[in-house]
């Protein structure tokens, strides 16, 4: 396999940051002469107007000391001019919260899972309750206000819809997703 092939092959971002060298150095009215002058100020010497052809006609891979060079020249990261559209970076940026999300996704499942058991056992518990204490008329006051408060309890508990609650947290992680996202590099 000879160079040229391994050239012919660039990755998206070689080839994105190709485009953008041509876009950037057009943008400014330079000609590629231009282009070699400022690059040879920056001290890339042997840098001349068939290299710099090359580099934007993404038939050539940009050298790592030249995709410095250019990136200072036209005041860029590298990172902007391999991805200029900001894709990569939301990428970036949802992957590196994806464990936690995936985590916490995991415990959400398990705690609906252990929700949907309470909610079981509480109408268990109310119909054992009421069995149990079927006759009330010589619980003294505090033990029937008590009694009264658990059955309250256990009823909220058993009556609370999962769906409800689900979306309700769904709409708390919509609104915190959108204040991260706001702060995404």
């Amino acid at each position: 396999m000879t160079n040229d092939d391994d050239e012919s092959k660039l990755s998206r971002e070689e080839v994105n940051f190709a485009t953008q060298v041509r876009r950037l150095r057009e943008e400014r009215g330079w000609k590629q002469e231009q282009l070699v002058e400022a690059m040879r100020d920056a001290g890339i010497g042997y840098m001349n107007k068939t290299a710099v052809s090359r580099i934007e006609n993404a038939t050539r891979p940009v050298r790592m000391i030249e995709a410095v060079a250019l990136a200072r020249l036209f005041g860029k990261s590298i990172r902007e001019m391999t991805n200029p559209d900001g894709r990569e970076a939301v990428l970036s940026f949802a992957s590196r919260n994806h464990s936690s999300h995936r985590k916490a996704f995991v415990a959400f499942k398990k705690g609906v899972a252990d929700f949907a058991q309470a909610q079981v056992l509480a109408r268990s518990d109310i119909e054992w309750v009421n069995e149990v204490f079927e006759d009330r008329s010589n619980l003294d006051k505090e033990t029937a206000d008590k009694l009264e408060n658990l059955l309250g309890n256990l009823r909220q508990l058993a009556s609370m819809p999962l769906v409800t609650e689900a979306e309700a947290i769904e709409q708390e992680v919509k609104e915190a997703r959108s204040g991260e996202h706001s702060e995404a590099p």
